[in-house]
């Protein structure tokens, strides 16, 4: 499949032949055709956006959880306690 992808359209043909040059042209086709630049923008947004938003919810525990020694530690030794 990866190798089809650089044929040209009549090279496409013969499945098992290799292609005869380098060729980017399906790849510029597919890319106008089904507008990648505006899905790579928006999928970059949201992507962003749910990251920032997961790191920012996350805080709140993790400031709680960071506060309290965790329930046992006192049984282990001093080095286990975080205080």
């Amino acid at each position: 499949m990866i190798v089809t992808a650089f044929k040209t359209e009549p090279e496409s043909a013969n499945p098992f032949a290799l292609p005869e040059g380098f060729n980017l042209d399906a790849f510029m086709k597919t890319w106008n055709i089904l507008n990648y630049g505006e899905l790579f923008w928006n999928s970059l947004l949201y992507s962003a956006a749910g990251s920032t938003l997961a790191v920012a919810l996350a805080i709140v525990p993790a400031l709680a959880f960071s506060s309290y020694p965790p329930p046992g530690a006192s049984r282990f030794s001093s080095s286990c306690s975080p205080r």
